[in-house]
């Protein structure tokens, strides 16, 4: 077997493997980080693959449990923003989350996900957080999604 060559190949085979269009930044540090990055580029077997998809799995599934996102059809209930931090607080992630969107629009991978997977832009708040909190949209990748004929915008879970 032929296996990826370099970051950006390997990231393209990991986010295939995860039913993903592009692997979360956070989560190709921490691969990164931990050495499993490092050991397929400089040692390419089918073990090392396979300890990368695993680490890529369970540092997606803990993010997931930890936000409170679903995880294997399980609901867990929501806690409101406003529980946990202060007003000013509140207001400081909102100003950040606003400065990450812009830094996003710029970016050509955001670009091109959102014209190939979103048609053209992001979603509105509402929108985002019902793809968000779906489990088709979870579980199944856009090709599937398309074939099936589920709409990303205007879903409901």
């Amino acid at each position: 077997m032929t296996w990826p060559r370099g970051d950006e190949e390997t990231k393209r085979w990991l986010a295939r493997k995860l039913g993903m269009v592009l692997i979360p930044p956070l989560l190709w540090e921490e691969l990164s980080n931990s050495g499993h990055v490092a050991e397929v580029i400089d040692s390419p077997s089918a073990e090392s693959f396979a300890e990368l998809e695993a680490a890529a799995r369970r540092m997606v599934r803990v993010s997931r449990e930890l936000l409170g996102s679903p995880t294997r059809g399980v609901r867990r209930s929501r806690i409101g923003s406003g529980a946990l931090l202060d007003e000013s607080e509140i207001r400081r992630a909102r100003v950040f989350s606003m400065s990450l969107g812009g830094i996003a629009a710029t970016d050509e991978t955001v670009r091109r996900f959102r014209q190939q997977v979103l048609g053209g832009g992001p979603l509105p708040a509402d929108e985002a957080q019902a793809a968000l909190s779906s489990p088709a949209l979870y579980l199944l990748n856009p090709r599937t999604l398309r074939s099936l004929s589920v709409p990303i915008r205007h879903h409901e879970a």
